[in-house]
């Protein structure tokens, strides 16, 4: 593995020198990186389209590319990787979505500009950097072969009270941080009941009345998610509520129960807007939740666990006791407790950005007041 991604690095380098040199830049060309999906994400979409509005002549490439776990799945990703170093060598600006490890692993012309668009509104749980070497990271043999997230002149993320763990993410300053919001923020609050109404058209049986309670657990390595699930299930009365399920699209949805509502089809994301209550543990989901004001449980099971194999940047038992349960008892004594709504609006107060409503707006006039987008070189 060492081998093979010194390789890869070394061969980027050689080929992107050149393009550096022979490639003129077009101060009108924005190139949009992300490896979440094959297809653009809402926060993509959106931007694309602010770009498109506010900048008529802006050219945009899009390149998303998913690696799965087949062989043709990887070298379909590592095409991407070298088709969009001829990109930054001809772009104005440069926004990625996750990790993409072209960027971090060569140096770029001094006029490219790069936004790390990363898909959260904030970092509940360790990543990046800060997970390097621990059993839910990167090796560092890898990640400092890669450079990994290197490279990076601005990084948007939500409230303040994050930003220490984005530097720390990322190995950055906090200066470099935009705290504008995600595009996702608006879409959350502008379109919130024409989504409610596609999915409860999707699944009219969710549509009877009967409260609705969303699971959403975040991605664990080596690890199914069916305790989480079934300890979420037993934990309610499955005849009067609905469950839906929504596992990360890393790991496979595992449960024993046959009651539960499995939307593939829709984001957790957009599962927000039917639910009553949202049941997650580490997952950024419940920044999203806070946002739409969404009562809200932490599910910690797996507590000292997860603690030493990835790590935490919010101390949520210690933060907020009455949002957590460590085991399915107390979880469903809280369940049908009345729920603690001021701990819920601590949490909004500190860990939601201010001012929601205009992030895509601001993360595209940051392309020209940072980026310097559509301007003379």
């Amino acid at each position: 593995m060492n081998v093979l991604t010194h390789i890869v690095r070394t061969l980027m380098v050689a080929l992107y020198a050149p393009m550096k040199w022979f490639c003129k830049t077009d101060p009108c060309k924005v190139v949009v990186l992300s490896r979440q999906s094959n297809d653009p994400s809402i926060d993509l979409q959106l931007t694309r389209g602010q770009i498109r509005n506010t900048y008529p002549r802006a050219k945009t490439v899009v390149i998303t590319r998913r690696m799965g776990k087949s062989v043709r799945s990887k070298i379909s990703f590592m095409r991407a990787q070298f088709i969009s170093l001829y990109h930054l060598a001809t772009s104005r600006v440069a926004i990625l979505e996750s990790y993409w490890p072209a960027v971090s692993a060569v140096n770029h012309k001094e006029d490219l500009t790069v936004i790390q668009l990363w898909h959260s509104l904030g970092k509940i749980k360790k990543s990046g950097l800060q997970t390097v070497g621990k059993a839910q990271g990167w090796s560092p043999k890898v990640a400092g072969e890669l450079r990994m997230h290197s490279g990076y002149d601005y990084v948007v993320a939500g409230a303040k009270a994050w930003n220490p763990a984005y530097c720390a993410s990322f190995g950055i300053e906090e200066n470099q941080i935009l705290n504008i919001g995600l595009p996702r923020a608006d879409h959350l609050l502008h379109d919130r009941e024409s989504s409610r109404r596609t999915i409860l058209d999707s699944y009219p049986e969710l549509d009877d009345g009967l409260p609705i309670v969303l699971y959403a657990p975040t991605f664990r390595r080596h690890h199914t998610t069916r305790e989480g699930v079934d300890g979420v299930a037993r934990s309610l009365d499955l005849d009067s509520c609905h469950l839906v399920v929504k596992g990360h699209a890393n790991q496979p949805l595992a449960s024993s129960s046959s009651k539960i509502v499995d939307c593939r089809e829709f984001s957790g994301m957009e599962l927000l807007t039917i639910a009553d209550l949202l049941i997650t543990d580490y997952s950024a989901i419940a920044i999203e939740g806070a946002l739409l004001n969404i009562k809200t449980l932490y599910y910690l099971y797996d507590y000292a666990q997860y603690t030493q194999q990835n790590g935490l940047n919010l101390d949520l038992p210690s933060e907020f006791p009455e949002l957590v349960a460590r085991t399915q008892n107390e979880l469903q004594t809280m369940i049908h407790s009345p729920y603690p709504t001021s701990a819920l609006e601590r949490y909004r107060s500190k860990y939601i950005f201010e001012d929601p409503g205009h992030s895509t707006a601001d993360l595209v006039a940051a392309l020209e007041e940072k980026g310097r987008l559509c301007q003379s070189l």
